[in-house]
């Protein structure tokens, strides 16, 4: 059954070549119908940013406290549950074994020294390594692998996600559901099992400068 599941994935993403390849060219991927359905296919590449630059909505600046992880919390889940809005969360080198749970606005998470050195690896692949469930959220500089998902935005607006590689992941690397306005460039997304990246619902996001890579 689950053999059939996946002929069948493949077989969609091969009916919407067309779609993608606009989309590649144009190096963005921009929904003005927020229920139309986007669709991105392993195997390709999107450059070149977006020459008139980012149009994320800006928000009021907040200023926090920086929190170390495993300095001040031992996980970046128990970080992400002790900050409040406007913090900052810089999570030394390591491998995370977690699943993350992001519920609260105005939250800038960030490796230390980039993806090659931060590796945060799921707890359970069933669910997403990272889950976005709330607004303006800044997720930098991590390799995110072997979830169900490696990046699940939900009902979520105004994130920046950059400079992560999503690898490995066992059906998408990055969904965006009913998720608008968000910027996402310069992430390495490979080998993951159904869709690099995938929106449902989803409009007016700015994803560009990624790069999409087949499973061998």
């Amino acid at each position: 059954m689950m053999k059939r599941g996946l002929v069948s994935i493949l077989f969609v993403s091969l009916l919407l070549v067309v779609n993608s390849t606009a989309i590649s060219e144009n190096a963005q991927i921009s929904g003005k119908d927020s229920n139309k359905r986007y669709f991105v296919e392993e195997g390709r590449e999107i450059s070149s940013i977006n020459k008139f630059g980012y149009s994320v909505k800006e928000s009021k600046s907040l200023k926090g406290k920086i929190i170390y992880v495993p300095d001040d919390y031992p996980t970046i889940q128990k970080a992400v549950d002790h900050a409040q809005p406007g913090d900052t969360i810089i999570v030394r080198d390591g491998t995370y074994v977690e699943n993350v749970v992001i519920n609260k606005p105005h939250l800038t998470i960030k490796s230390e020294n980039g993806p090659e050195n931060c590796i945060v690896e799921a707890r359970s692949d069933d669910d997403p390594v990272f889950l976005i469930c709330s607004n303006y959220t800044t997720l930098i500089g991590f390799t995110i692998m072997d979830g169900q998902f490696g990046i699940r935005l939900l009902h979520s607006s105004n994130n920046i996600i950059t400079n992560n590689s999503i690898l490995n992941n066992g059906w998408i690397g990055l969904w965006l559901w009913y998720s608008s306005d968000n910027i996402i460039p310069n992430n390495n997304i490979s080998n993951n099992g159904g869709y690099g990246v995938r929106l449902d619902a989803s409009s007016n996001n700015q994803i560009t400068n990624n790069t999409l890579k087949e499973i061998p």
